[in-house]
């Protein structure tokens, strides 16, 4: 008399989601881990006219900007009004970098 085959594929079946959990798991704990932060900027003729930001780039480039601090990086308008030289943007920038 052997093993049933039912015990048998329930068995395979136990084993092969093990190894799927487990190759999850490592690929999780393992890859390269990511760092994110966001900060507002803000560009515009004078700084007293922005709304609430942290870093302030005059009339110049806010995606300029991120590139100098992020290695990658998002950006979306979150205000804007007319006025001065060149309007006023303040944007959400979320730079992102990874540890490995």
């Amino acid at each position: 008399m052997g093993i049933p085959l039912r015990a048998i594929s329930g068995s395979l079946a136990l084993i092969g989601a093990s190894f799927i959990v487990v190759s999850l798991v490592r690929s999780h704990l393992i890859g390269p881990a990511t760092i994110e932060w966001t900060t507002e900027v803000c560009r515009g003729d004078e700084q007293a006219r922005c709304r609430q930001h942290r870093f302030f780039v005059g009339c110049g480039s806010i995606t300029e900007w991120a590139q100098q601090q992020c290695r990658e990086f998002s950006i979306v308008d979150i205000n804007y009004a007319a006025g001065g030289r060149c309007g006023y943007v303040v944007a959400s920038v979320t730079c992102r970098a990874s540890l490995r």
